[in-house]
């Protein structure tokens, strides 16, 4: 290249007409040089800048070339999508949107009923009486039920069985627990047990509903 370029010098020098100058001298010449040969002068600092910026400009050309580093691609994409996760009972969409299973939204709680047999317990006469736990539990349409449990509170905090709950058809369900048939003397109120069964589904929602159970005082309270 640098040959090339004291090659061309040599050539340029044999030319004085202005306009033939200002052909053959390309881009690198800016417009003080080109002013300088359309005026006359002698072309010889003209040259010399051209073969300066020339040269120079082929070698940080060569020297570029020679650093640059080949770019590498890789083949296995980072971008590369993941398979969406599973969510029993939702709408699940991939990274671009697109609806990968047509499952409805849940978001509501499952639905609990409650029936307690009997509800008041009577004579008081301490035994452990059996009480018949009843209801249905159901779920809205994309829902998936992941579990049932039920607890009494005694409000004397002595008596306070707990469980899971099974499940049969239509989600209904039926368990017995044993309280026990006595109050204080003094309770003018009664004895009161609350049943309280829940249940959980896929959208993480609970719903709950609670039966009573009573020793009362005397038959007329």
């Amino acid at each position: 290249m640098i040959q090339d370029a004291i090659a061309q010098r040599f050539a340029l020098q044999q030319l004085y007409h202005d306009e033939v100058l200002a052909i053959l001298l390309p881009d690198f010449v800016d417009g003080a040089n080109v002013g300088m040969i359309q005026r006359g002068s002698r072309p010889r600092l003209a040259l010399e800048t051209f073969e300066r910026r020339w040269v120079r400009t082929q070698y940080r050309r060569e020297k570029l070339q020679a650093t640059r580093r080949p770019r590498v691609t890789s083949s296995a994409s980072s971008t590369t999508p993941m398979p969406p996760p599973s969510f029993c009972g939702m709408r699940v969409r991939d990274g671009l949107g697109v609806l990968l299973n047509n499952a409805p939204f849940c978001t509501t709680p499952p639905i609990v009923t409650v029936s307690t047999t009997p509800t008041v317990l009577w004579p008081p006469n301490g035994k452990m009486m059996p009480v018949t736990v009843s209801g249905t539990i159901t779920d809205t349409t994309g829902c998936t039920l992941t579990s049932a449990t039920y607890v009494v509170t005694d409000e004397y905090g002595q008596v306070e069985p707990s469980g899971p709950v099974t499940l049969g058809g239509g989600g209904a369900y039926s368990f017995t627990v044993l309280l026990q048939a006595s109050r204080f003397g003094a309770d003018i109120d009664g004895r009161l047990y609350t049943v309280t069964v829940r249940a959980s589904n896929s959208a993480n929602k609970t719903g709950s509903r609670s039966g009573t159970v009573i020793v009362p005082h005397d038959q007329g309270h």
